[in-house]
């Protein structure tokens, strides 16, 4: 028994005295450190004041609500604005909702789900009535670029909403989840795994300085911008045309302007500056462009953003996460706005 206790002091107990350490170090040092989605998804930290420099001068006050998508709330509001999006549109101070809100128009949020489909719930909703002329003079319905082609392709225009969360939050948030301190043997593990095997974190070194991080030229992204399609696939085109045409005819149906918005990748908007770039081109935004055509009601973000890019803004897209900034909703909604003041007439006030 003696031997057998000290073969475990230098076997068994070094490695779990390692264990027992990394599992301190990820609840104490790491998860309660974390700030944006790419730290969390990577149980990593960057520069840990960027984000309050970032925010510094961004919008303080939450200007519009966020309510669900199912319920009489929907109903029974009026504004100049919905939208129904991705995480792209639940960025809450960050969001682009909040710049509208300061060009004078009146803005809704639609909670949508991180396993939902936006293009369907904003169908579902104009074909069940709860959004039409009378609460609603345009719709915004958004999707990230990395999954547009498969929201596109399982588009299912009937099903039911989706239902009411249930602690209903009222406003949306811009904080990531998961940064909870919390002691555990999982999330260890997976720090484990990504630093030794396979990290949900892309990293490249950019031509230029694009951020005002300790690192100004690095650009992390998520893998998910790579394992999309570079390309919009030919049979997919057909049912983006026949998708994008049943939402709008029915917006304009129930008398409501529509407008699809695409949120460019991260990887897609940098992608240009990666010094000797090994991953593949991405077009979606442009074979979108070729399919669907010139028109109104379709704003693909990517060339809104660019010329800023070009002038040298920095933060454009985050440091620390696979979305945009302040700066680039500041843009989206500038044109936004300016399509709807020059396309849209106003509702008439009630006499």
């Amino acid at each position: 028994m003696k031997q057998f206790l000290i073969k475990l002091s230098y076997t068994v107990l070094p490695v779990w005295l390692l264990f027992v350490g990394l599992v301190c170090y990820v609840s104490l040092a790491v998860i309660p450190n974390m700030k944006g989605d790419l730290e969390v998804l990577g149980l990593t930290t960057f520069d840990p004041h960027y984000t309050e420099r970032l925010q510094q001068q961004a919008e303080k006050k939450l200007l519009y609500p966020t309510i669900d998508a199912a319920g009489g709330a929907v109903r029974s509001r009026q504004q100049d604005v919905t939208t129904v999006g991705d995480s792209f549109s639940q960025m809450g101070l960050d969001g682009y909702q909040n710049y509208l809100c300061r060009q004078g128009l009146t803005v809704t949020n639609i909670h949508v789900g991180k396993f939902d489909n936006p293009l369907e719930v904003a169908y579902r909703m104009l074909d069940q009535g709860l959004i039409d002329s009378t609460n609603t003079r345009v719709l915004v319905i958004e999707s990230a670029e990395r999954m547009i082609e498969q929201r596109v392709a399982e588009f299912l225009p009937e099903g039911p909403l989706p239902a009411v969360r249930q602690q209903a939050e009222g406003t949306a948030k811009n904080t990531p989840l998961g940064n909870e301190n919390q002691w555990s043997l999982a999330r260890t593990r997976d720090f484990i795994y990504y630093r030794l095997i396979k990290s949900p974190v892309l990293s490249a070194r950019l031509d230029g300085d694009f951020f005002t991080a300790d690192d100004p030229a690095m650009l992390y992204f998520y893998t998910d911008d790579l394992t999309s399609p570079p390309r919009f696939q030919e049979e997919h085109r057909e049912a983006l045309l026949a998708c994008f045409g049943t939402l709008c005819r029915k917006a304009e149906e129930k008398g409501v302007y529509p407008i699809v918005l695409i949120a460019t990748d991260k990887y897609d908007f940098y992608q240009q500056h990666i010094i000797d770039n090994p991953w593949p081109a991405k077009t979606v935004l442009e074979d979108m462009a070729q399919t669907i055509g010139d028109t109104p009601h379709l704003l693909l973000s990517k060339p809104y953003l660019t010329p800023l890019l070009e002038r040298g803004e920095k933060d454009i897209f985050k440091y620390n996460d696979t979305h945009w900034s302040w700066k680039a909703s500041r843009v989206v909604a500038d044109e936004l706005a300016r399509r709807i003041n020059t396309s849209v007439p106003r509702r008439r006030a009630r006499s």
